[in-house]
């Protein structure tokens, strides 16, 4: 995963104006405090400024070391989960248990960790309207002349976050159906924002990935046009949109991030 830089100056959602932005950042919080952890990425942008030494050299040592953690805390889950049928509400529920057990043993994790971790607080806390999504981005290439769109995909950002409506079966908290409003939680990058709110900070975050994904894309249409025997491409003359898309992972089914959330409730008790 590319990012421009990390970015810790997030302004804390706890002031915010929607009191479900704000909940849920209270417990995004609360989560990575009883889940300590650090990324690859993390450790290397933050141990070079902390380090007299070579800071690349060591910083590739940390990382490394890191990156086999994490590794070992998937191929555990899947040991774990092995022979289980993979269609069943409990494979995907003991594989989060699995990885979040993980995540707590070696204190080292990925956006998929922290958002496993996060999901299982949401639904403890009974906001079950939580789901994990990966992050892609759209990219269309239209012909203005023709009007003609010559060039559309959908890219892996190679990211997840969660999106929830924040809905409470506690407390009663579930609001019209027709004021809903997604709001989008990432512990790996920090913040609780609107769906809008959160697609600025995104850009932002993933403006090298994206910039990068768009010349791969114009490249790819130029050597389809050459294929075709057709002219060079004129690039006035064409408008490029690149759009952040968020796809829903329902791989944990309702009664399954009710299992997921009971078990993450009996872990996080442990930890106070």
């Amino acid at each position: 995963m590319e990012i421009t830089s990390i970015n810790k100056s997030y302004t804390s959602s706890f002031s915010a104006r929607n009191q479900n932005i704000r909940k849920a950042d209270k417990i995004m919080r609360e989560t990575k405090q009883a889940f300590p952890s650090i990324s690859p990425l993390y450790a290397r942008e933050f141990y070079s400024i902390f380090t007299k030494e070579n800071p690349d050299k060591r910083a590739v040592k940390i990382r490394k070391k890191i990156d086999k953690n994490i590794t070992q805390i998937r191929s555990c889950a899947e040991e774990y989960t092995y022979g289980k049928e993979k269609l069943s509400s409990n494979y995907h529920v003991n594989k989060c248990l699995a990885i979040l057990f993980g995540l707590s043993k070696l204190k080292t994790g990925n956006c998929n960790e922290l958002c496993i971790a996060t999901l299982g607080a949401l639904a403890a806390n009974g906001y079950y309207n939580s789901y994990m999504n990966n992050l892609n981005l759209n990219i269309e290439i239209t012909n203005n002349k023709t009007g003609a769109t010559e060039y559309q995909a959908t890219l892996p950002i190679d990211h997840v976050l969660i999106k929830s409506t924040m809905d409470n079966v506690y407390n009663n908290e579930s609001n019209n159906k027709s004021k809903r409003t997604n709001i989008i939680i990432d512990p790996w990058l920090g913040f609780v924002d609107s769906k809008s709110g959160a697609i600025e900070k995104y850009k932002k975050a993933f403006d090298k990935q994206i910039s990068s994904l768009i010349d791969s894309a114009t490249f790819e249409l130029e050597i389809d046009k050459k294929i075709m025997g057709k002219e060079n491409i004129n690039w006035d003359d064409y408008d490029i949109k690149a759009n952040f898309e968020f796809e829903p992972d329902y791989n944990l089914s309702a009664n399954g991030i009710k299992e997921f959330g009971l078990y993450t409730s009996m872990m996080l008790d442990e930890k106070k």
